[in-house]
């Protein structure tokens, strides 16, 4: 592996590919019981919150005064503090009225009640009804929470390239700033204390990194520093083609565009669409292709590698 050059590292990516399935990007996040049985605190809250609304519904009807209605408010705004409960039929009707549960929580407390006090009624109307005759369960919270899981890939890949880089004993920067130039074997993460570690590296060493400048100064994913060489590593994690994966493509692709004296500049395009994007004949991906060729000729420290042969970079 030491004597291949990096063009021989692409042309290995692409000839071998990632497997289609990673556990490192399984996605698990149990929110219910496996039991009908036993309740736990969020499907207690959100069974409080239907029998609520039937008891706002059952007030309405009987035409009584605002004053009932509005104790059911109170109590309903009070569950829906409640960790988890984003994923209920209720809140999650609320996106019909172009409202969500996040732009409900930063809501004064008194806005907050004047909406349910709107939403309420229009819930009863739209949905209550119909979802007491198909009858409620608890499994909608799991299934609403299981189908947002492409929202939690953040930690999940910086989890994956940071046991990548363990393996091979390059532990995260926990540090003072002078260490970081006088010790390898390192990883920063772009939160905000690598961010400043970040700059502090890049004014002592002269990095350039101007392709952040190009990208309205982006940060850079990973940096990197192993056997007394700086690693700059920009990560995707892609399934597959289209509209804002293109936009993602370029950007992996014009990372290693960018040159600096002694700085290895990393595209690492993770998961299956690096398969596909291998195999792919459309004359726009053709031409994708013999751009990073060509700007992998033309700066030799420079890298684009799926997940295996980031494994091998490093190991």
């Amino acid at each position: 592996m030491l004597n291949m050059d990096n063009l021989e590292l692409y042309q290995f990516s692409m000839e071998n590919a990632d497997d289609t399935t990673d556990e490192l990007y399984k996605k698990e996040k149990i929110i219910i019981t496996k039991k009908k049985d036993d309740i736990n605190q969020l499907m207690s809250a959100n069974n409080k919150i239907l029998d609520y609304i039937t008891a706002f519904q059952v007030l309405e009807e009987l035409n009584k005064d605002d004053g009932d209605k509005m104790a059911i408010v109170l109590e309903i705004a009070n569950l829906l503090e409640t960790k988890g409960i984003n994923n209920s039929e209720f809140t999650n009707y609320w996106c019909i009225h172009d409202m969500s549960y996040s732009s409900y929580e930063s809501m004064p407390y008194w806005t907050k009640l004047e909406f349910l006090k709107f939403i309420i009624p229009e819930y009863i109307k739209n949905r209550h009804v119909m979802y007491k005759n198909h009858w409620y369960t608890s499994t909608t919270l799991q299934v609403r929470s299981d189908s947002v899981a492409h929202k939690r890939s953040w930690w999940l890949w910086a989890s994956k390239v940071s046991s990548i880089l363990e393996t091979f004993g390059i532990q995260k920067h926990e540090w003072d700033n002078e260490s970081l130039l006088t010790n390898d074997h390192y990883y920063i993460l772009p939160d905000k204390d690598g961010k400043k570690k970040f700059n502090f590296l890049k004014d002592k060493l002269h990095i350039k990194f101007s392709w952040s400048e190009d990208k309205q100064w982006k940060a850079t994913d990973f940096l990197i520093k192993h056997d007394w060489k700086i690693y700059i590593v920009e990560h995707k994690h892609m399934k597959e083609g289209g509209g804002w994966q293109d936009k993602q493509i370029a950007e992996v692709i014009d990372f290693v565009k960018h040159a600096d004296d002694d700085i290895c500049y990393v595209s690492f395009l993770d998961w299956v669409y690096f398969n596909k994007f291998w195999n792919d004949t459309d004359p726009k991906t053709v031409e994708q292709k013999a751009q990073i060729m060509k700007y992998l000729e033309q700066n030799k420290n420079n890298y684009f590698l799926n997940t295996q042969w980031f494994i091998k970079l490093f190991s």
